[in-house]
């Protein structure tokens, strides 16, 4: 049975095997983002610590190389918010470095 990571895996490869205009492929004009509902730590709504469903530790992937994201790197940060993941997603599609409440991309998931 395939899990979510692999058919995430298997769209990517599908996509970086598709070709586009140019010498490039889908996945060269994509931003995906796969995340799971919380991580594992602080739990602020209980005020209690070592819980799932924590925004601690999440683990979050992205894929694409629209707008310049910077494919093969693993970023660990306690500064950024699990929304902007996301956020960087949408902004390499050209969209507002916003969601709701929470601002701004994880700039070293792009080119310099």
């Amino acid at each position: 049975q395939m899990c979510i990571r692999d058919s995430f895996a298997s769209l990517v490869s599908a996509l970086d095997n598709t070709p586009d205009a140019g010498d490039t492929t889908l996945l060269d004009h994509t931003s995906m983002v796969m995340t799971h509902e919380g991580g594992y730590g602080w739990d602020a709504a209980d005020q209690v610590g070592q819980r799932s469903h924590s925004t601690e530790r999440m683990a979050c992937l992205i894929a694409g190389r629209a707008g310049g994201l910077v494919p093969g790197q693993h970023i660990a940060t306690e500064e950024a918010h699990p929304a902007q993941v996301l956020v960087s997603a949408m902004s390499a599609l050209g969209h507002e470095e916003r969601l709701g409440e929470v601002e701004g991309r994880i700039e070293g998931l792009f080119e310099g």
